[in-house]
């Protein structure tokens, strides 16, 4: 039995949408019954532009999927906001793939940690990616414009 957890894209940019991608493989000829899988998206917190710790994601959809009919998921039916809490009764040589897409916090200056935690036959599988920020640069430009005044100077003439 198999776990893995990646970020796709490394970096993140604020506002706009990243994803994890969690995989759990069994790897036999035989069946895996009751794994539990973890992955508690709504705890994920990121460092904030004005330095407090907020939710790293504003929402996310969760997508789930496995290639074997046989291959027994059983977890809540939404699909928005849902945690991955999961019990699986994988078939043999299957693969049930988790995706989450989440928006980033549109404040987000730190690393988004997260971790998925695997339960199966009394061994617990831990596994973790992060999403970086993306490097942002910033650039002004600075405009000086010369005003004149036309003022008339009077000039007094000493007698």
């Amino acid at each position: 039995m198999t776990l893995t957890k990646e970020a796709p894209v490394e970096f993140y940019v604020p506002g706009e949408s990243s994803d994890f991608i969690i995989t759990v493989k069994n790897e036999t000829n035989g069946f895996a019954d009751d794994i539990k899988v973890d992955d508690i998206i709504s705890a994920l917190t990121v460092e904030t532009i004005d330095g407090t710790t907020e939710q790293a994601f504003s929402h996310w959809v969760l997508d789930v999927e496995a290639n074997d009919p046989n291959t027994v998921i059983t977890r809540t039916s939404a699909t928005i906001n849902e945690d991955i809490e999961v019990n699986i009764d994988l078939a043999p040589l299957d693969t049930v793939t988790f995706t989450v897409s989440g928006d980033v916090n549109q404040k987000a200056v730190g690393i988004i940690k997260n971790t998925a935690v695997m339960d199966f036959n009394v061994v617990t599988i831990t596994k973790e990616a992060e999403l970086k920020p993306e490097l942002q640069s910033v650039s002004f430009e600075k405009n000086i414009k010369r005003w004149h005044s036309r003022r008339k100077l009077c000039c007094r003439r000493r007698s």
